[in-house]
């Protein structure tokens, strides 16, 4: 059985999380930021000195590909995204980038037959946290292939037109055209070309621990929804106004939240442990199905005073 380099894939986690590293353990690496040129350039190097060839897209997606025996078999693909959102973790995205090119350079130095082309890829852009939206050269690359109401977010011109959060001004186009890594369209993978493709990801969760497992594979995604509430109220004086009489809005959005986790606790029906569900899972499949999570992004006060009732 072929194994892995534990010190080369060591290294690669050391050396990656230098780039956008935020100083607390996590990381900063918006894509096509200076951070991830570094980390691109370092995917670069690293794969060609396996000798592997390196092709890039018009929108800056990567692919080091080591050739199989049949040049005319299609190619199987591993990989992820190297962009972070602020303040990120160490794996997310990279560690699919990583695991990647660790199996291309054990591939290549233990010279291990293999019919197909190997392809390790960077994904632009997934995170969409410097030039929204998230998943945004992954969706231009699958435009074809997307239901239509999903297909009308990633259309090419608005996603080159989308600005960036931070300065309201520039563009992911004006970034991509500036990066030297505006490739050509050519090399986009697509069903003609590829066989597979695979990408590990960090779990971000607790679930496999609890289980007791190591790894394993994913079978549902829960979809998102994005909803901004407005709670009105009535801004008075906050110190001589008396706490009955009061309509403080904030007091009932906090209560609205509690609410919302209250409810949405009760939806989980059945208490089971995650390693009863992870023998009975056909069973309760439903059970996965039927998860619901919900997040406070943001909080937003006018007349946000000291001495008033927001």
């Amino acid at each position: 059985m072929y194994t892995c380099s534990y010190d080369r894939m060591k290294d690669k986690i050391e050396t990656f999380s230098k780039f956008g590293d935020a100083g607390h353990g996590g990381i900063t690496r918006y894509s096509l930021s200076p951070e991830a040129i570094q980390a691109r350039n370092e995917f670069r190097r690293r794969m060609e000195a396996i000798g592997a060839a390196i092709e890039v897209d018009d929108v800056a997606c990567m692919y080091a590909t080591l050739p199989g025996s049949d040049p005319d078999a299609k190619r199987i693909v591993m990989g992820s995204h190297v962009d972070s959102v602020k303040n990120g973790g160490n794996y997310d995205g990279i560690l699919g980038v990583m695991s990647a090119m660790e199996v291309l350079e054990t591939v290549a130095e233990k010279k291990i037959p293999h019919k197909h082309p190997l392809t390790a890829m960077i994904w632009t852009n997934e995170e969409g946290s410097l030039y929204p939206p998230a998943m945004m050269c992954s969706g231009i690359i699958c435009y074809d292939y997307l239901p239509e109401d999903i297909r009308s977010q990633f259309r090419f011109e608005d996603m080159m037109a989308s600005k960036s959060i931070l300065d309201n001004k520039s563009t992911f186009g004006e970034a991509l055209e500036k990066s030297g890594f505006k490739g050509d369209r050519k090399y986009r993978i697509s069903p003609e070309k590829y066989m597979y493709m695979f990408e590990t990801h960090i779990e971000q969760g607790p679930i496999l621990e609890d289980a007791g497992n190591d790894i394993g594979v994913v079978d549902c995604v829960l979809g998102m929804f994005n909803y901004r509430l407005k709670f009105y109220g009535q801004t008075t004086h906050a110190g001589t106004f008396p706490m009955p009489k009061r309509r403080d809005a904030f007091l009932a959005a906090s209560q609205a939240l509690c609410y919302l986790h209250e409810e949405i606790d009760k939806l989980e029906k059945t208490k089971l442990n995650v390693k009863e569900y992870s023998k009975r899972q056909e069973e309760y499949r439903w059970f996965a199905l039927a998860a619901f999570l919900c997040v406070l992004l943001e909080v937003l006060l006018r007349n946000s005073i000291l001495k008033k009732i927001p």
